[in-house]
């Protein structure tokens, strides 16, 4: 049984959270007074008995549930059911109010940051699972670049901006790939240490036959948070070419992964 301890000021939101239960597991497996408790029973009994039945508490925290003594007796009943009868009690951070000292040490869901929709898909992870599915992330990507593209009359030059956001990174190495021959295209990066290049041939092969060159450069010092390293890609500037430009950094020893690009059309535009 699935327990909803609220205030009924607080049903346009309870409501539809119940409904959305109903829907994944069952009006009967739902304490909610709405449709638990008919005209001519008794609450106080009736709520006994839902609570008898419980294996999920959630109690919906808000200025109208902390004023009620009612909802104050369901969930302290609830707490002292807890441990005897294995009885999931959650919180649930309705408004921006003072979660009650007796349950700080719970964690509880936060519908006042995270909306309706995520605390419903918690709420039946619980009901189904005793647990919140472990949140999906993504790849960190500590490097990132921005660019912005600069052209005269003969050529274009790309310059990248390349920041490391919150850690060191002992490699400060780059791959331009374009599909520009070697003695079309050259990389250059400012700043201090001893700096190496060079050009790798077809590092990829493109769906219509072009081939992407690589041209490299890399120092021997990292990449410091709050430093930019500043690259310049020179290209021709030819009427009607189109130019693929990917730009990658070495993790390790002649292995690459993309940076993420950000357009820019001014240098107002990175980072302070």
């Amino acid at each position: 049984m699935i327990f909803l301890s609220h205030q009924h000021k607080d049903k346009p939101i309870v409501g539809p959270i119940a409904h959305g239960l109903k829907e994944v597991f069952g009006e009967e497996n739902i304490f909610f007074d709405d449709w638990s408790i008919q005209p001519g029973q008794g609450i106080i009994d009736e709520m006994s008995k839902g609570l008898e039945k419980c294996k999920v508490f959630f109690f919906f925290i808000s200025e109208n549930s902390l004023k009620s003594e009612m909802v104050k007796l369901e969930w302290q009943n609830a707490i002292m059911r807890e441990s005897k009868h294995n009885v999931l009690f959650v919180p649930i951070k309705m408004t921006n109010v003072e979660v009650p000292a007796i349950i700080t040490q719970k964690l509880y869901l936060d519908m006042y940051h995270n909306g309706f929709d995520m605390t419903l898909r918690q709420m039946v992870d619980l009901v189904r699972n005793g647990r919140l599915t472990p949140e999906e992330y993504k790849p960190y990507e500590n490097i990132v670049a921005y660019a912005l593209n600069e052209e005269s009359q003969d050529n274009r030059k790309i310059h990248f901006y390349v920041y490391a956001q919150t850690f060191y990174e002992p490699i400060c190495r780059f791959i331009v790939m374009a599909n520009v021959k070697q003695n079309e295209g050259s990389l250059t990066m400012s700043g201090g240490g001893m700096f190496a290049s060079n050009f790798y041939p077809k590092v990829k092969e493109l769906p219509n036959g072009e081939s992407l060159n690589g041209f490299y450069i890399g120092k021997d010092t990292g990449i410091t948070p709050g430093f930019v390293n500043h690259l310049i890609f020179t290209i021709p500037k030819v009427d009607n070419k189109s130019y693929i430009v990917d730009l990658m950094r070495e993790i390790k020893d002649q292995e690459f992964r993309r940076v993420p690009v950000t357009q820019i059309r001014d240098v107002s535009e990175l980072p302070k």
